[in-house]
């Protein structure tokens, strides 16, 4: 496309904007040169440095670094001269919290060409007089610096030998750099044949007033001159790429060309410090020696590798590669702005800029001429704006692609760059400079949103915005406490999160004024008052505060018996974070509300006779109500027991009742015992062995009243003595004890041995044990009027020969029992005997007609 001439004034307007930007940052290094003097300041001469070109300077400048980071950061001054570093430096900051290092030489009054400048002036050097020459070979690094929070090389030149390809692998290495600024350098016929010149890992790089002059690297090995991993951000402004310089020997690209000049590789995850990812290039000039000029290929290095935010380019102006390749080759970016940059002097390139998989890109004041005169842009980019530009070919197969041409007052992004300038003074910012450019753009022919739009652009600039900013805040808990620990997650025009600290709080540094942001709270078991808060298009740092409250919930539960019915009356204690005690109701339910969630609880019911499986539960770090249930079996226990003779022998064969229902029974074994299994708690049981003809038991029976345990039941078994009575009858076998005449005896004593009128008889009986003594027996006597009398033992013994049989040798009073049957009944520890008759004098009712005769 042709410009007419409107677009011409304006882009020789734009230029001269450029140039004057640029003439008067040249200024800056002066006013700067002495800014860290004031700091512990260090002279490599005094660590043995020669400074000839020849020994070795790599010891000095090491010890040097180890001096500053002894000092807890510092500045080192090179003298003039030119220091051979031979032996590799290497030093890591990572002992020094927030270290800060600078590197700094002579100063000198000479600048960079601008880059419209012509072919010698953009070679012309920078007049250093403090030189570094890299000198360690293809497989080392000539300066390796890590972990530093500041980093800034001023006014240092770095040279490379003109007998000799590669000087170093790397010549300088900067790895874990939060803020590395190379300002005012120079680099001159340095060539890496598998490294770079520059290369910055999870770093943020700036390279200012800087020249590259004569220097390569092996595009074989896809090697850039300066290359950048995992990086941060990077920038560069007023500095030039020439793949040649004025000095004895012009350079090093016939070594072979580079990949690119610049390559921006794969960004580093965002973090709360660093929370966006940029690549900014203002008023710089690249020449062709690059097989490429910049290159952006994240894709290579993924991962890990994290979304660009944007790439800005402004005021570039490029001699694009003969090599048949691109001007720029960029990849997988969300936002991209070129504007105001030149494109030109190829003779053989297939496009002065190939953009692939781009979210939004605009393009702005290009001038693509020569054989650089093909935009390329891929189907996988969503959208294209082109403004005012000149090229021959768009090939663009973007879904959206817009081709705009407007009056130079009506261009977008020239309109925030005026508004910017006029305003408040200065440049745009690529963030804020792309945000509205973009906003006008959307707004097409919408008068009303054009004017809106500025409208709101103006406001902006008339708060003066700085071109970053932080959001900082709090999250409070209930009682005013700081909350520890809570996620903070930041979202709209950048995403990345946090967590709060010790004392509550949160900070999102360095981010873009312009743009919508939603800071978001959460942390099991909590929620936030309020939830989100937004913050569009700030102006100025901004603090937040957050109430946090603990979310609640409840325990509900419910126990059932073994039959799956409600248990009702259960005791249910909940300890832990809270302590309380409930009861299960009719359903066998309980609940326990408004606990918090942060808690660890602990559940156990308990009711008497009871066993409840599980015996307890446990809650903790829930976020919604929870439900329990426990299972409740009723205890069941063993009675048990002996049946000993009063001797302690077994007595088997014994029925053993237990009162339950349905009435249980058992028989004593061999041993004697006996034994009720799984019995249930709660009730009253008795115990009972079953008496017969042999035995009676002591205890009768035995009570265990609401049974919460084994027990045990044992029984003594007396035998139960037996009077000998005649065969099928209950007359007593008794003997007079003088004559030995069996019953019914005579009331007078014929012998007449003793005269007190007492009648004296003998009986017998068996089963009496044979440990008893006479004190334990006695005989009671009962008329035949019913009425009861004791009667004396005179003696007990064993039958002669018949262990098993014991007499008894009773007195009788005849008066009272003259002419009648008695029934006699032998108690033998306690334990009765049958009964038996006994009959005195003239009777008529003796069983067998054995009647009595008077002697």
């Amino acid at each position: 496309m042709r410009l007419s001439q409107r677009h011409l004034t304006a882009c020789i307007l734009v230029l001269f904007c450029s140039v004057a930007t640029f003439a008067k940052s040249k200024q800056e290094p002066l006013r700067r040169a002495n800014v860290h003097l004031s700091e512990t300041t260090f002279n490599l001469a005094d660590f043995g440095a020669v400074g000839d070109g020849v020994a070795d300077d790599g010891p000095a400048l090491q010890s040097a670094l180890d001096a500053i980071e002894v000092a807890g950061g510092g500045t080192l001054l090179i003298p003039s001269g030119r220091y051979l570093i031979a032996t590799p430096v290497v030093k890591d900051f990572s002992s020094v919290s927030n270290a800060t290092l600078t590197i700094q030489g002579v100063p000198s009054l000479t600048m960079p060409a601008p880059p419209t400048a012509g072919g010698n002036e953009l070679a012309a050097g920078l007049d250093l007089t403090s030189e570094l020459i890299p000198a360690t070979g293809q497989t080392q690094i000539a300066i390796n610096l890590s972990n530093i929070h500041q980093l800034s090389i001023e006014h240092l030149g770095f040279t490379g030998r003109e007998a000799v390809a590669t000087d170093a692998f790397i010549t300088l290495y900067l790895l874990n750099i939060d803020e590395a600024t190379i300002r005012h350098c120079e680099f001159y016929g340095l060539y890496s044949v598998n490294g770079n010149i520059i290369r910055a890992d999870r770093s943020e790089l700036s390279i200012e007033l800087t020249v590259f002059l004569g220097c390569s690297a092996n595009s074989g090995v896809y090697g850039p001159i300066v290359e950048n991993l995992e990086w941060r951000r990077f920038s560069i402004a007023n500095s030039v790429f020439l793949d040649y310089g004025l000095r004895a020997f012009y350079g090093k690209t016939g070594y072979g060309s580079p990949l690119s000049w610049i390559n921006i590789g794969n960004a580093q995850a965002p973090t709360p410090e660093s929370s966006r990812r940029e690549v900014i290039v203002r008023d710089t000039f690249l020449d062709e020696g690059g097989w490429i000029g910049l290159t952006v290929l994240p894709y290579r290095f993924c991962p890990p590798c994290s979304p660009i935010d944007l790439i800005y380019i402004s005021g570039l102006k490029m001699n694009v590669s003969n090599l048949n390749t691109a001007g720029h080759k960029l990849y997988d970016a969300q936002n991209l702005l070129i504007e105001n940059s030149h494109y030109g002097w190829s003779h053989l390139t297939d496009s002065a800029v190939d953009i692939n998989r781009f979210g939004n890109v605009i393009l702005d004041n290009l001038t693509c001429i020569d054989s650089a005169d093909r935009i390329r842009v891929d189907a996988a980019t969503q959208r294209l704006t082109v403004i005012n530009s000149v090229y021959r070919e768009l090939a663009s197969l973007a879904p959206s692609t817009t081709v705009m041409e407007t009056s130079p007052e009506d261009d977008p992004v020239q309109y925030v760059r005026r508004q910017f300038v006029s305003v408040i003074g200065r440049q745009p910012d690529p963030a804020a400079h792309f945000y509205w450019s973009d906003l006008l753009i959307r707004c097409g022919n919408n008068n009303d949103c054009l004017n809106q739009t500025r409208s709101d652009l103006g406001e902006y600039l008339n708060k003066h915005p700085s071109a970053d900013f932080a959001i900082t805040g709090t999250a409070l808990d209930e009682n005013g406490d700081p909350l520890v620990g809570a996620t903070v997650n930041l979202t709209g025009s950048q995403s990345v999160a946090t967590t709060t600290d010790s004392q509550g709080s949160f900070r999102f540094s360095r981010l873009p004024t312009v743009g919508n942001y939603n800071v978001t709270l959460s942390k099991r078991h909590y929620f936030f008052l309020p939830a989100t808060q937004n913050i569009k298009d700030a102006t100025a740092d901004v603090s937040l505060t957050f109430d946090a409250r603990l979310t609640l919930f409840a325990i509900t539960g419910t126990a059932l018996d073994e039959n799956r019915a409600p248990l009702a009356g259960a005791t249910v204690t909940l300890t832990g974070s809270q302590s309380v005690v409930t009861t299960t109701d009719s359903q066998g339910s309980f609940r326990f509300p408004g606990l918090p969630t942060n808690g660890n609880y602990n559940v156990a019911l308990s009711k008497r006779h009871y066993t409840f499986l599980p015996a307890t539960q446990n809650v903790t770090d829930v976020t919604e109500d929870m439900t329990v249930a426990f299972d409740a079996r009723l205890n069941r226990h063993a009675i048990a027991g002996r049946i000993a003779g009063v001797n302690g022998a077994s007595i088997s064969g014994i029925l053993v009742r237990l009162d339950q229902s349905p009435e249980v029974t058992q028989i004593t074994d061999v041993n004697g015992f006996y034994s009720f299994t799984q019995v249930p708690a709660g009730q009253n049981y008795t115990v009972t062995p079953e008496p017969n003809t042999d035995f009676v038991f002591a205890p009768v029976t035995t009570t265990f009243s609401d049974l919460s345990g084994d027990q045990t039941a044992n029984f003594m078994g007396w035998l139960r003595p037996e009077i000998t009575t005649e065969p099928g009858s209950n007359v007593a076998l008794a003997l007079d004890s003088v004559t030995f005449i069996a019953q019914p005896f005579s009331p007078f004593n014929s012998l007449d041995f003793s005269n007190d009128g007492f009648l004296r008889i003998t009986i017998f009986a068996k089963k009496v044990e044979p440990s008893v003594t006479l004190s334990q027996v006695s005989v009671l006597a009962e008329d035949n009027l019913g009425q009861f009398h004791p009667l004396q033992i005179e003696g007990m013994g064993n039958v002669p020969g018949q262990s098993w049989l014991k007499q008894f040798n009773l007195k009788l009073a005849t008066s009272t029992f003259s002419n009648s049957c008695i029934k006699v009944r032998l108690t033998v520890a306690s334990v009765p005997s049958n009964e038996a008759r006994i009959c005195l004098g003239q009777v008529t009712d003796l069983p067998n007609g054995n009647n009595h005769r008077e002697p």
